[in-house]
């Protein structure tokens, strides 16, 4: 049977008992239906994570005691910091991009709108769907058995996106660019701004390039929205990364 790894937003001791907050005793009664006895692993975003036991089970109250050992987690992490400019897309490609995102290792996602972006958010739904996304990632570094918690940043627009940015690198994706990923050198982290659908418009690419971004191009086919950010960081992470 596998072991569930359960992130939980608190202090993690290395010995003793700890009740689980109720939505992650839910998942673990109710979804999961584990036992008293049962092995589960438990991590907070500290880079560790801590072998556990369900010492008792009810539908609402889960108590598990640590068995007093924390195992580093900082090797699943690549040596390239890797941050996206992720434009709005539609449905559950922005959640699937999302996801896979942080299984290939991306330590920070902030999503961008732009002259097309489909997708418009108010202030009260930017605020929902940031929760929800930081939900998304919260699940994917639980599948993916990594232990630091990728950041989501504030939605912003293309323009602002580079003075947000702290890599050494910056980069646009434009498949008219003259500059391949292949191309590039001399970085230990990287910012990559991806378009929606449609891509983004002449005047936004050359407003990036006027900040010092570098336009990149993949290949020499045109990539969907979310086909494109996932094929870059996996570029990025061959070459640069901890990928092979």
């Amino acid at each position: 049977m596998t072991v569930p790894r359960i992130f939980i937003d608190c202090e993690l001791q290395d010995a003793g008992l700890l009740e689980l907050p109720r939505e992650a005793a839910h998942h673990l009664s109710t979804v999961l239906r584990r036992k008293p006895g049962d092995r589960l692993t438990l991590f907070n975003g500290n880079g560790y994570e801590y072998n556990a036991s369900i010492e008792s089970l009810e539908k609402r109250h889960v108590n598990v005691r640590l068995d007093g050992r924390a195992n580093s987690c900082h090797h699943r992490e690549s040596p390239l910091h890797i941050h996206v400019g992720l434009a709005l897309t539609k449905g559950q490609k922005m959640d699937l991009a999302i996801q896979k995102l942080v299984e290939l290792g991306v330590n920070r996602i902030t999503p961008l709108v732009g002259s097309r972006s489909v997708v418009k958010l108010d202030q009260k739904r930017e605020a929902s769907r940031l929760a929800h996304w930081h939900g998304v990632i919260i699940s994917a570094c639980e599948q993916s058995g990594r232990c630091i918690i990728p950041e989501i940043s504030d939605v912003c627009s293309i323009d602002e996106w580079p003075g947000l940015c702290m890599e050494d690198m910056r980069l646009i994706l434009d498949p008219r660019a003259s500059v391949s990923m292949r191309e590039l050198t001399d970085f230990h982290s990287v910012a990559l701004a991806v378009g929606p659908e449609g891509g983004f418009s002449n005047d936004e690419v050359m407003s990036l390039v006027g900040q010092g971004v570098q336009s990149v191009r993949l290949g020499n086919r045109i990539l969907r929205a979310e086909t494109a950010p996932l094929a870059a960081v996996s570029v990025l992470q061959t070459l640069h990364g901890d990928f092979c």
